[in-house]
């Protein structure tokens, strides 16, 4: 805006100095300041809004010839202006520093552009000169950085030297007129156009009937290089458009020499010196292959080709068609062979006149006899277990397998690795493997499969919590399960609260309610575990049986109830009457009876709980690990994820820290942020729990195998805060 106010105080002082004069000075409708003399008008500036201005042709009548000094002068905002014909002269700075400025068509009535009429727009990338142009003059174009291309009319008699300065992407200039003084870019700055350099650093090699030319092109002389020539002293020539350059039709036999021309519109360079000497040859012939060998291992190998031709041949030897680094001779030699020079060898036979390759000879050297670098491990299973699996590690080329047991072969036993379909007493015994290849056989170490009727497994679990109305409310899951199981299990499921007092807890659940749930059907409850003769027969019993702690007085208000579940996902709940509060413990105890357990036998393989963490606390949960050989556990301690769908809880702790204890109080593992292990993730997936999606939320996971006993592990905020966890612990199933 304040560069129209300055273009319309010039108008006016135009005005003011001019109004006794027959001359007329003005402002049209659309912006453009004019001066009108003796029948011609000049455009003198520009206070318009439009971005794409069109220069009238007339102004009152008169016809508009000229776009006077500075007309447009740092008119930044301008993109595009429209010249009538008629233009005769667009005068010095007229369009300088318009630097958003793109495209400007020059009519064909235009015969001068002064000085810098375009300098400084930056933005400009077409330009069409008019075709009477005669000169470019001083700065014209100068510091048009975006301008790639521009084409000269024939009209142009000379070009300033500054006239294209600091157009840094100029790299085509085109032009009609070769005559013209001077053409300034960055690729042909003040060069005088010329015919071409001579071509230099001239050779030749030789071919049958032709040779190959070589040579470094000199500079271009300001213009393109449409051709070079070849030619030999005789005459023969061949041309093309850069090195190297091929000539047939020579006589195998003759020497020749070459000499190179190089052309551009201008004309032709002179002729180069002449290259070296050349004689074409014939090309190699092979009158013997080598021979196809098998060997063992060790045995020293030579290869042989035989073959003719001039000049002298070169010879190269391939493996599978790789090239043989250093075989470069008729014969090729291995000292020591082995198996991984096994394949199919080809000799290549060359000269400058040519290649010939020989037939495929192909090594077979039998390899070694196979060394077994693992041996297979003994296990003990489960009775009924599926897919107990032997395997062994070899090294040896080509080898097959056949396993035994106790010493007889076992049919279709033939990979290196045997899976036992299913583990029973039949199947207990010593495993071996022989591996055989064309070099030997060997025989593994012997692997025992011990059968085991009572395999680890989770047998309880407990949990000590405030418990109360709404979100208190104490809550355990669990899901009895197990690969190849059927029937039902049978659980002995507690709400204590009372009997805590003997264990100097205070503030104990006065009155608990116990309710199990699948899905939200009730299969079982109890209020107050002595209420029944046969309850408290039958809770007795399954203390005793399970090691739970004894309930001594039947007229406690604790409760208790031995239930028979099917297969499936259960909850139990711990609930005060009358909704009060107070400690209470959550148990959960495998009450199969002793030695009755199978492979078939459902078992609990997860149990979680749902519990608020309170401030600098933490949530422990106890679980005990049955049986007589070690079980790989997943336990993890969810925070940030229970804020995802289908949780979607607000009040989650962010930071879980998960710690796991012996049955001393000893730290075995701990964990803060799971941070996207694949282990964990793998193990998640493999037992069904839901995924965690994100390695950056601080989930809090361990993958690790335990021996049985009892375990305690404890979910708290790592910077103390409070919020909801959940604990779970999954039976991982070994591969």
């Amino acid at each position: 805006m304040k560069l129209k106010f300055i273009h319309l105080a010039l108008f006016l002082c135009a005005f003011i100095s001019l109004k006794a004069q027959t001359s007329s000075v003005g402002v049209t409708t659309d912006g453009f300041g004019y001066y009108i003399n003796n029948g011609t008008a000049k455009i003198t500036g520009y206070v318009g809004t439009s971005l794409t201005p069109v220069v009238p042709t007339f102004i009152n009548t008169t016809p508009v010839t000229v776009i006077d000094i500075g007309a447009f002068f740092n008119l930044t905002t301008l993109t595009g202006v429209t010249l009538p014909a008629g233009i005769l002269s667009i005068n010095a700075q007229a369009f300088m520093g318009c630097s958003a400025l793109k495209t400007i068509t020059i009519p064909n009535t235009v015969t001068s552009i002064g000085q810098s009429a375009f300098q400084g727009c930056s933005a400009l990338t077409s330009v069409t000169l008019s075709n009477t142009l005669a000169s470019i003059d001083t700065s014209v174009f100068m510091n048009c950085t975006a301008l790639a291309a521009i084409t000269l009319p024939a009209s142009v008699q000379s070009i300033d030297f500054t006239a294209f300065s600091g157009c840094t992407a100029l790299a085509n200039v085109v032009m009609q007129n070769l005559s013209a003084t001077y053409v300034s870019s960055p690729a042909l700055a003040a060069t005088k156009l010329t015919v071409p350099y001579t071509p230099t650093n001239i050779t030749a090699a030789l071919g049958d009937t032709t040779a190959t030319i070589s040579f470094n092109p000199g500079a271009n002389g300001g213009l393109t290089v449409t051709k070079y020539t070849v030619s030999t002293v005789g005459g023969i020539s061949a041309t093309g458009t850069g090195s190297p350059i091929k000539v047939t039709g020579l006589t195998n036999g003759i020497s020749y020499n070459f000499f190179v021309t190089a052309t551009n519109p201008i004309g032709n360079s002179p002729n180069s010196s002449l290259s070296n000497a050349v004689i074409p040859a014939t090309a190699p012939s092979i009158s013997s292959s080598p021979m196809s060998q098998t060997v063992a291992t060790g045995t020293a190998i030579t290869f042989t080709v035989v073959a003719s031709g001039t000049p002298q041949l070169q010879y190269q030897w391939y493996l599978n068609g790789t090239v043989i680094a250093g075989a470069n001779s008729p014969s090729y030699y291995i000292t020591r062979s082995t198996t991984s020079n096994n394949g199919s060898y080809t000799a290549t036979v060359s000269n400058s006149a040519g290649t010939v390759t020989s037939n495929p000879a192909v090594l077979n050297v039998l390899p070694p006899a196979p060394v077994i670098l693992t041996q297979p491990v003994s296990q003990n299973v489960t009775a009924g277990s599926n897919s107990v699996a032997f395997s062994v590690g070899v090294y040896g080329l080509g080898s097959v397998y056949q396993w035994y047991l106790n010493g007889y072969a076992i049919p279709g036993a033939t990979s290196s690795t045997y899976t036992v379909p299913y583990a029973n007493a039949t199947s207990a015994g010593a495993y071996t493997v022989t591996v055989t290849n064309a070099g030997g056989s060997v025989t593994s170490y012997p692997a025992s499969l011990a059968i085991t009727t009572n395999p680890g497994r989770i047998v309880n679990l407990s949990v000590l919590s405030m418990d109360g109305p709404g979100s208190q409310l104490l809550t355990i899951g669990f899901v009895s399960s197990g690969s190849g199981t059927t029937g039902s299990q049978n659980l002995l499921i507690r709400g204590i609260g009372p009997a805590l007092s003997s264990y100097s807890v205070s503030n104990v659940l006065a009155d608990p309610v116990l309710s199990v749930f699948n899905g939200q059907t009730v299969i079982a409850s109890n209020d107050n575990w002595g209420s029944t003769a046969a309850n408290i027969s039958s809770v007795n019993n399954a203390d005793a049986a399970t090691g739970a702690f004894a309930l001594f007085s039947s007229t406690s208000l604790d409760a208790a109830v031995v239930a028979s579940v099917n297969i499936g996902a259960y909850t139990a709940q711990i609930s005060g009457k009358n909704n009060t509060t107070g400690y209470a413990l959550a148990e959960i105890y495998d009450n199969t009876p002793a030695g009755a357990y199978t492979s078939t036998t459902p078992r609990l393989v997860n149990i979680s709980c749902l519990e608020q963490v309170p401030l600098n606390g933490f949530l422990a949960a106890g679980f005990v690990i049955g049986g007589n050989t070690p079980l790989q556990v997943l336990i993890r301690a969810s925070g940030p994820s229970l804020g995802l769908a289908p949780f979607k809880l607000s009040n989650s702790i962010l930071d879980p820290k998960l710690t796991l204890f012996n049955s001393s109080s000893a730290i075995i593992a701990t964990n803060t942020g799971w941070a996207g292990s694949s282990s964990i993730a793998a193990a998640a997936n493999q037992v069904g729990a839901f995924p965690y999606t994100s390695s950056s939320y601080k989930d809090s996971a361990i993958l690790i195998t335990l021996s049985p006993g009892a375990y305690t592990v404890q979910a708290s905020s790592a910077s103390g805060n409070s919020g909801v966890a959940l604990v779970e612990v999954y039976e991982v199933p070994t591969q």
